[in-house]
């Protein structure tokens, strides 16, 4: 979707941060080539040319002199005429091309950025593990070794039209149809930048148009290894996408510049006709600000040695701005919580620009810089910002929060982590967990000057599929050991001894032991219903087709959670059991907080709609009758392993076989990704299919799943029914269960479905309009 403007004047809420902005707006800035001015192509051509003018002038003088007025002036003209021809003429730069154009090296740019390879002599290690990182490769050029989508020419069909990605040498392309007409000729286009390699790769085209890329119909899932449609990762219905005019390459055109370009490369200047970057990805200097002056500062040997002596010794003095040298260069680990969290927060919070500085963003680049307030240079939005256009149909952001103004979109957890008591009451930021360098990761021997890696190393990352880009081995940085280490730390770049329960109980002591854990938490202490993230960092903020963990770090609250529409955490472990018997665990366990807990069977219905029956499990509810948001969330929740283990797996196939109609393309394409995790692979559905082939295929699925009786086929559901340690969480022991679980999955006491159940539910089905642009 495209940015919409935001006020009368037709300025545009649009920022990086908020990678998919719906809106429709934005104005074309500038577009095409403008000639600069005369310049000379060598400042020899001009010493010359100065050099020739100063005789002419010192030859007229002295004939004006001796009263030679015409000879002076034949002679300055003979010799400005010679001058003349010395100067260099004017070269009018090139059209620009759809590649933004990357702007690095000392002076390159007037703002003092120069890019990341003029801190590689000084700092190895982390620059080493920075090109390890995601954040390095967030954006790159298409060049094999990067490229992770099968670019084999195979067809893809989608709803309206086929395209084939296709691989030409060293060039990557889309052969496009056109829409409804399938005769007509593809229409090709280059790919010429990718977006992403962790989770998904997305592909920009060449719009032909200056610098405005397009996207492309389709993007990568790295972990599935398949193509799915770029309308269908995104939470949002069917009917708005239909309502958009032309295909995606067509109306994303611009998006990049009015948007993305923003937080997917370092310090933009978007410009929208001739846009350039100090580099693709996210850089050193994102994170620490400008470095010229650094380097010029530190250019003499004397003065890297001066400096390192008086950090051997302790004698560097104290720095003028908390966590900043004095040419401007900032630690960011040394910031108090406040300010290093906001060097994140740039891109990972609900930031939009100032709409009053809207085109001086896109003309000159961002103003912030770290270690500055992020608030004195962008707006922070909030629930509040939200409510306050609650009936406004333009504002670009309904459903990234709460109802309580909580986070709901992921990628954007500074904005949660600002409403946590421990970031406001205490000194928990963004580096409390979070490591940008992999502290175990020193550099390695260099490459062979073949550009292939030395003995014992390798360029490919074990467990992925992405080898390094070649573009390292050609430059020569180091290659990557081989072990699981590497790609643990680059999936979330938690630090050292801060995974799991070590990185809460560093403040919370009291809680380090086992025995408290059990206490405090009420499950024993080597389950997972005993480590603090279950409880206080649910799976509720959703991007991309996957849940990740509120940074908000809540207390468990049924009343408060049911009146915000957000997941209760028990009922995310525990799928198997309705809201109450939830909520009746937390009255008997903290009788003093939950004395009388408001009933919660009611929880996120459709408006105005009965109730299906009681005792139904949340998840089934959420599954079958919640919101979009909540359906996706119980869609993913059903095949989590944690939860499974506490919950069993020998009754979600044919809920989730229902989900796959469902009228949002990202609710059933994570069903069919759950389903497959299970063990049952919906062969023959297509979640981007017409809804009357995706009705005929889920009858057919339905028929496979469940026999006549509505019992469960053996063939289709896995043996395993439930895992180690129900028993001790709380749910009914031994592999069969009990009557009042079976029976708030709908199961009857034969173990046939109870259909009319299944039908009261999705009756109550909520299907409001909902967009979450993450």
């Amino acid at each position: 979707m495209l940015p919409r403007p935001a006020d009368s004047a037709g300025r545009s809420w649009a920022c990086a941060p908020l990678g998919r902005s719906e809106a429709t707006g934005w104005r074309t800035l500038r577009s095409g080539a403008a000639v600069s001015a005369a310049l000379p192509t060598t400042d020899e051509a001009w010493v010359q040319a100065a050099l020739w003018a100063g005789a002419a002038l010192a030859l007229a003088a002295v004939a004006v002199a001796r009263g030679r007025w015409r000879a002076g002036a034949a002679v300055c003209a003979l010799i400005l005429a010679a001058v003349a021809g010395l100067a260099p003429t004017p070269t009018p730069r090139a059209p620009p091309s759809d590649e933004p154009l990357v702007v690095a090296g000392q002076g390159a740019r007037e703002d003092g950025f120069v890019g990341s390879a003029a801190c590689r002599t000084c700092h190895p290690a982390a620059f080493a593990s920075w090109r390890r990182s995601h954040h390095s490769t967030m954006t790159q050029r298409p060049e094999p070794g990067r490229v992770l989508g099968r670019f084999d020419g195979a067809p893809l069909r989608l709803p309206d039209r086929v395209v084939r990605p296709v691989r030409e040498g060293d060039a990557y392309f889309f052969d496009l149809g056109v829409p409804g007409s399938p005769d007509a000729p593809p229409v090709r286009r280059r790919v010429v930048l990718m977006t992403g390699s962790h989770h998904q790769q997305a592909y920009w085209l060449a719009a032909g148009e200056a610098r405005k890329l397009a996207l492309a119909p389709v993007v990568w899932l790295r972990r599935a290894a398949r193509w799915v449609p770029f309308d269908d990762i995104f939470v949002q219905p069917a009917h708005d996408i239909e309502r958009e005019e032309g295909p995606v390459e067509d109306r994303s055109a611009g998006l990049w510049n009015a948007s993305c370009i923003q937080c997917h490369t370092t310090q933009p200047r978007a410009r929208f006709g001739d846009s350039d970057v100090v580099e693709h990805g996210i850089a050193c200097e994102s994170c620490h600000g400008p470095a010229g002056r650094h380097i010029a500062r530190f250019r003499a040997p004397w003065a890297r040695y001066a400096a390192r002596v008086a950090r051997l010794f302790g004698t560097r003095k104290p720095r003028a701005a908390a966590g900043a040298s004095p040419d401007g260069i900032v630690h960011p680990g040394r910031l108090d919580h406040r300010r290093g969290s906001q060097v994140c927060g740039q891109c990972h919070g609900v930031v939009v620009d100032d709409p009053d500085r809207f085109d001086a963003v896109h003309e000159q680049g961002r103003s912030f810089r770290p270690g500055a307030a992020l608030a004195d240079h962008a707006k922070l939005l909030t629930g509040e910002d939200q409510r306050a256009h609650a009936d406004d149909p333009r504002w670009p952001l309904h459903g990234l929060f709460w109802r309580d103004g909580g986070l709901r979109v992921a990628g954007r957890e500074y904005s949660a982590l600002r409403r946590s008591r421990c970031y406001q009451q205490g000194t928990l930021g963004c580096a409390g967990c979070h490591s940008l360098h992999d502290a175990g990761a020193a550099p390695v021997g260099p490459v062979a000057g073949d550009g292939s890696s030395a003995p014992g190393r390798s360029t490919r990352l074990a467990g992925a599929t992405d080898p390094q880009p070649a573009a390292l081995a050609a430059a020569r940085i180091e290659a990557v050991p081989v072990g699981g280490h590497l790609t643990h730390w680059r999936d979330d770049q938690l630090r050292p001894g801060a995974r799991g329960d070590a990185a809460c109980v560093g403040c919370h002591t009291t809680l380090a032991s086992e025995r408290a854990k059990a206490d405090h938490s009420h499950h024993p202490a080597a389950s997972s219903g005993a480590r603090c993230q279950s409880c206080h960092m649910p799976n509720t903020a959703w991007s991309l087709l996957k849940a990740t963990r509120d940074h908000e770090i809540r207390v468990p609250d049924p009343s408060a959670d049911h009146a915000a529409g957000r997941p209760l955490a028990c009922n995310l472990c525990h799928l198997d059991r309705p809201l109450d018997w939830s909520v009746a665990a937390m009255g008997r366990w903290w009788p003093e907080r939950f004395r009388t807990p408001r009933p919660a069977d009611g929880h996120a219905t459709g408006q105005g709609a009965a109730p299906p029956p009681t005792r139904v499990a949340a998840s089934v509810r959420w599954l079958l009758s919640g919101e979009p948001g909540l359906r996706a969330l119980a869609a993913w929740h059903l095949a989590w392993g944690p939860a499974l283990a506490i919950s069993g797996r020998d009754w979600q196939v044919p809920l989730l076989t229902l989900a796959l109609d469902d009228p949002y393309a990202a609710v059933r394409r994570t069903a069919a990704r759950s389903l497959r995790a299970l063990g049952a692979d919906p062969i023959g559905f297509d979640a981007s299919a017409s809804k009357a082939a995706r009705a005929a295929a889920v009858r057919r699925l339905v028929a496979a799943t469940l026999d006549e009786g509505g019992r469960p086929r053996d063939a289709r559901v896995p043996a395993v029914t439930q895992g180690p340690g129900v028993a001790a969480s709380g749910a009914d022991p031994g592999t069969a269960r009990g009557p009042a679980a079976a029976a708030a999955v709908l199961q009857r006491p034969d173990g046939a479905l109870d259909v009319g159940a299944l039908r009261a539910l999705l009756r109550a089905r909520d299907d409001r309009d909902l967009r979450i642009d993450e």
